[in-house]
Protein backbone atom coordinates (compact mmCIF):
# COMPACT_ATOMS: atom_id res chain seq x y z
CA UNK A 1 0.00 0.00 0.00
CA UNK A 2 1.32 2.92 -1.16
CA UNK A 3 1.91 6.48 1.17
CA UNK A 4 -0.80 7.76 -0.97
CA UNK A 5 -3.65 5.03 -0.99
CA UNK A 6 -3.20 5.18 3.18
CA UNK A 7 -6.18 4.23 5.04
CA UNK A 8 -7.04 7.01 7.00
CA UNK A 9 -8.55 6.83 10.42
CA UNK A 10 -10.11 9.58 12.69
CA UNK A 11 -9.67 8.75 16.66
CA UNK A 12 -12.64 10.41 18.06
CA UNK A 13 -15.51 9.89 15.28
CA UNK A 14 -17.08 7.21 16.91
CA UNK A 15 -17.82 6.63 20.39
CA UNK A 16 -17.14 3.02 20.04
CA UNK A 17 -13.01 3.73 18.68
CA UNK A 18 -11.50 4.73 15.80
CA UNK A 19 -13.18 4.42 11.95
CA UNK A 20 -12.03 4.00 8.95
CA UNK A 21 -12.01 5.24 5.70
CA UNK A 22 -11.87 3.97 2.27
CA UNK A 23 -10.82 6.53 0.85
CA UNK A 24 -6.66 7.89 -0.04
CA UNK A 25 -5.38 11.19 1.98
CA UNK A 26 -5.19 12.49 -1.11
CA UNK A 27 -8.74 12.08 -2.01
CA UNK A 28 -9.71 13.09 1.28
CA UNK A 29 -7.61 16.35 0.62
CA UNK A 30 -9.71 17.01 -2.30
CA UNK A 31 -12.83 16.83 -0.91
CA UNK A 32 -11.77 19.20 2.04
CA UNK A 33 -10.44 21.58 -0.60
CA UNK A 34 -13.98 21.08 -2.17
CA UNK A 35 -15.71 22.05 0.57
CA UNK A 36 -18.39 25.17 0.32
CA UNK A 37 -16.88 28.62 0.47
CA UNK A 38 -19.41 29.69 3.17
CA UNK A 39 -17.31 27.47 6.13
CA UNK A 40 -14.16 29.48 5.27
CA UNK A 41 -13.27 32.43 7.18
CA UNK A 42 -10.72 34.98 5.94
CA UNK A 43 -7.77 35.80 7.85
CA UNK A 44 -5.61 39.45 7.54
CA UNK A 45 -2.26 40.26 8.48
CA UNK A 46 -2.43 42.18 11.82
CA UNK A 47 0.73 43.70 10.26
CA UNK A 48 0.93 45.37 6.72
CA UNK A 49 3.44 44.33 4.30
CA UNK A 50 6.11 46.40 3.08
CA UNK A 51 4.72 47.89 0.33
CA UNK A 52 1.54 48.71 2.10
CA UNK A 53 0.77 52.01 3.79
CA UNK A 54 -0.09 52.33 7.23
CA UNK A 55 -3.46 54.19 7.91
CA UNK A 56 -1.92 56.33 11.41
CA UNK A 57 -5.22 58.63 11.92
CA UNK A 58 -6.50 57.65 15.09
CA UNK A 59 -10.29 57.99 15.64
CA UNK A 60 -11.23 57.92 19.31
CA UNK A 61 -14.62 56.48 20.72
CA UNK A 62 -14.69 59.13 23.14
CA UNK A 63 -14.59 63.26 22.41
CA UNK A 64 -12.09 65.44 24.32
CA UNK A 65 -11.97 69.06 24.88
CA UNK A 66 -8.29 70.37 24.81
CA UNK A 67 -7.62 73.93 24.77
CA UNK A 68 -11.49 74.91 23.72
CA UNK A 69 -11.15 72.41 21.00
CA UNK A 70 -12.83 69.21 20.50
CA UNK A 71 -10.66 66.76 19.80
CA UNK A 72 -11.86 63.63 18.07
CA UNK A 73 -8.99 61.99 15.97
CA UNK A 74 -5.67 62.40 16.28
CA UNK A 75 -2.99 61.91 13.43
CA UNK A 76 0.15 59.92 14.17
CA UNK A 77 1.65 61.01 10.16
CA UNK A 78 4.20 62.84 12.62
CA UNK A 79 5.69 59.31 13.52
CA UNK A 80 7.65 58.82 9.92
CA UNK A 81 9.98 61.91 11.02
CA UNK A 82 11.16 60.72 14.15
CA UNK A 83 14.65 60.13 14.80
CA UNK A 84 16.99 57.90 16.72
CA UNK A 85 17.53 61.01 19.31
CA UNK A 86 13.64 60.92 19.70
CA UNK A 87 13.10 57.38 20.16
CA UNK A 88 16.06 57.79 22.64
CA UNK A 89 14.39 60.67 24.46
CA UNK A 90 11.11 58.75 24.35
CA UNK A 91 12.82 55.59 26.07
CA UNK A 92 14.23 57.93 28.96
CA UNK A 93 10.73 59.41 29.77
CA UNK A 94 9.68 55.70 30.08
CA UNK A 95 12.35 54.52 32.01
CA UNK A 96 12.89 57.29 34.13
CA UNK A 97 8.60 56.72 35.21
CA UNK A 98 9.88 53.50 36.42
CA UNK A 99 8.39 51.48 33.46
CA UNK A 100 10.34 48.56 32.13
CA UNK A 101 9.32 45.82 29.68
CA UNK A 102 11.10 43.40 27.56
CA UNK A 103 9.68 44.74 23.95
CA UNK A 104 8.93 48.38 25.42
CA UNK A 105 7.37 48.93 21.97
CA UNK A 106 3.96 46.94 23.14
CA UNK A 107 3.71 49.00 26.09
CA UNK A 108 0.75 52.02 26.51
CA UNK A 109 2.69 53.79 28.00
CA UNK A 110 6.16 53.61 25.66
CA UNK A 111 3.63 54.11 22.76
CA UNK A 112 1.88 57.28 24.12
CA UNK A 113 5.31 59.25 24.90
CA UNK A 114 6.18 58.05 20.56
CA UNK A 115 2.76 59.11 20.13
CA UNK A 116 3.03 62.92 22.09
CA UNK A 117 6.51 63.13 19.71
CA UNK A 118 4.83 62.15 16.80
CA UNK A 119 1.46 64.32 16.80
CA UNK A 120 0.84 68.19 17.60
CA UNK A 121 -0.29 67.23 21.75
CA UNK A 122 1.12 67.34 24.96
CA UNK A 123 1.95 63.83 26.43
CA UNK A 124 -0.52 64.94 29.57
CA UNK A 125 -3.15 64.96 27.29
CA UNK A 126 -2.40 61.18 25.93
CA UNK A 127 -1.78 60.23 29.15
CA UNK A 128 -5.62 61.13 30.06
CA UNK A 129 -7.62 59.63 27.80
CA UNK A 130 -9.92 56.55 28.14
CA UNK A 131 -8.45 53.50 28.17
CA UNK A 132 -9.92 52.49 24.57
CA UNK A 133 -8.67 55.26 22.78
CA UNK A 134 -5.02 54.85 24.73
CA UNK A 135 -5.51 50.95 23.24
CA UNK A 136 -6.01 52.59 19.76
CA UNK A 137 -2.87 54.38 19.55
CA UNK A 138 -0.73 51.42 20.93
CA UNK A 139 -1.81 49.95 18.10
CA UNK A 140 -1.07 51.64 15.66
CA UNK A 141 2.16 52.79 17.14
CA UNK A 142 3.38 49.41 17.65
CA UNK A 143 2.17 48.33 14.13
CA UNK A 144 3.90 51.41 12.67
CA UNK A 145 7.35 50.46 15.08
CA UNK A 146 7.58 46.44 13.84
CA UNK A 147 6.49 46.89 10.47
Amino acid sequence: MSNKDKEVKIPFADPKGPVAIKESVSEAVEKACEAPADNIVEIKRAVPEEDEEIDLLVKFSNTYRFENKIIEEIDLSGLKDLTTMDITAAEKIYFKDGNFAPVSELTAAYCIILAAQGCNYPLELLQALKANDTTKIKNKVSTFLLS
